[in-house]
């Protein structure tokens, strides 16, 4: 006899279908976000690049959280400890990352930090007791072989000191997002996505202000507008993070993640004009075939033998 399940509509999908569309929905946002700084003419120093950005999250998500308040009560949330966490993880990514796309390439310095899915599956097994099997060990194994395969150190002419600055940044910044995958899938199970996004973005926000007074800052907006627009983009995509992270483990959604290289290269093609290699697309089957195995590993779990 087939059971239904009561608790959901028959149209909805699996959760972890909605885990992968929400983190497909992520990747896309966070290319973009990182693609704008990109636009700008000028920009100013990384810290106010990093403060424009989770502000800019924090005005946008800030009425959101008012009118839900107002209709539904006081917002679910466990304590400071985990958004410090969080927070601090983020703003340490943040920092590395925007620093590595401006002495690398982008598709490179994209390429090096997707290596936090590796690091991920470590941290998912040290702190969440998460179970990582050989299947899913594999997917890793090929997406992040995809993710080498796809960076080229040709790209762009860079010195071996800016290139080599450019890397270990990117490389430091996949451990701060390893950690950040985690910090979200323990704090998406004790709140809801809203309480995690505001202070995440307020948190980030005011410490981000603080670093960034020790810098100038460029009073004619028209020549960075573009930047303006990875507040809202970015809070947009924490909040597709945190759905998808709520519903599948930190090591399902590891290898998936690597799908932003495919968007990171859509948007060098679309917006800067960059043609991928066909290094570059070998790569990215690589990434989507490693994708698949996770999806089929979800599908078709391993029973023990009656």
């Amino acid at each position: 006899m087939v059971q239904v399940n009561q608790g959901a509509p028959g149209w909805m999908l699996p959760p972890h279908i909605r885990a992968y569309l929400w983190a497909l929905l992520s990747g896309v946002l966070f290319s973009l976000v990182f693609a704008f700084p990109r636009l700008a003419e000028s920009a100013p120093a990384i810290a106010w690049i990093v403060f424009i950005r989770y502000f800019g999250g924090f005005l946008m998500i800030l009425p959101v959280g008012i009118c839900y308040r107002r209709q539904h009560g006081r917002i679910r949330q466990s304590g400071l400890v985990g958004h410090l966490a969080r927070a601090g993880a983020g703003l340490g990514a943040a920092f590395f990352l925007f620093y590595a796309v401006q002495v690398v390439p982008m598709a490179t310095a994209i390429s090096v930090s997707m290596t936090d899915g590796a690091i991920c599956l470590v941290l998912a097994s040290l702190i969440l007791k998460e179970k990582i099997g050989p299947r899913r060990a594999v997917a890793v194994a090929v997406s992040l072989a995809g993710a080498i395969v796809i960076i080229d150190p040709s790209v762009g002419a860079i010195t071996a000191s800016a290139g080599t600055l450019g890397a270990l940044a990117a490389l430091a910044a996949a451990v701060f997002i390893a950690f950040e995958s985690i910090t979200y899938r323990y704090l998406a199970t004790r709140e809801s996505a809203l309480s995690i996004v505001l202070h995440l973005n307020g948190i980030s926000a005011l410490i981000a202000f603080i670093v960034a007074l020790n810098f100038e800052f460029p009073l004619s907006i028209g020549d960075y507008w573009p930047i303006l627009f990875m507040g809202p983009l970015g809070a947009l995509g924490q909040l597709a993070n945190v759905r998808a992270y709520a519903l599948q483990e930190a090591s399902f959604l590891a290898p998936i993640h690597y799908a932003g290289l495919i968007f990171s290269g859509l948007i060098g093609y679309f917006f800067f004009a960059e043609i991928p290699t066909m290094q570059s697309f070998a790569g990215m089957a690589l990434i989507l075939l490693g994708a698949a195995i996770v999806l089929y590993v979800k599908a078709h779990p391993r029973h023990p033998n009656p």
